[in-house]
């Protein structure tokens, strides 16, 4: 009997540029006691509001009971076309590859980070399959496939 779960979603929103890696700065800081220095990561304030938003958009989408592994999830990015886009791809709404920024492992660390922290699943280490594609497209969303797999 297949009592696996499927969940699958659109988010209707700009996907983001920034990233969880792309948001981290390094500072150091000097131990009073020791007076030894030592560095320590710090997210910047454009990666936390990424990661509000996600929190915000992908609330709704919890599911009621949190998935087991193993996992699979596809996750893919459209980025609203850019101005210099070809006219004929704009008419046609056409998909076009995105090969710029945000590179798609950064994409996804901070995207099952927060899917991870809202209960969709107990560990991020449970997605043995991960599926990620970004296009500039008409407009901007992210659609979301996350299921389990029978073992």
């Amino acid at each position: 009997m297949n009592n696996t779960q499927k969940l699958q979603f659109t988010l209707n929103i700009i996907p983001p540029n920034s990233t969880a890696q792309s948001g981290k700065k390094l500072g150091t800081i000097i131990n009073k006691k020791t007076g030894k220095a030592f560095t320590r990561m710090y997210k910047t304030k454009q990666s936390i509001e990424v990661e509000k938003c996600y929190y915000a958009v992908l609330y709704q989408h919890r599911p009621q009971k949190m998935l087991t592994g193993p996992l699979k999830l596809e996750a893919k990015f459209y980025y609203p076309y850019r101005k210099s886009e070809k006219k004929s791809i704009v008419k046609a709404g056409k998909l076009v590859p995105k090969t710029t920024k945000s590179d798609c492992d950064n994409l996804s660390k901070q995207f099952t980070d927060v899917l991870t922290k809202l209960g969709f699943m107990e560990d991020d280490a449970l997605i043995f399959d991960l599926h990620i594609v970004k296009y500039w497209a008409p407009e901007g969303k992210i659609e979301v496939q996350l299921e389990e797999v029978e073992q």
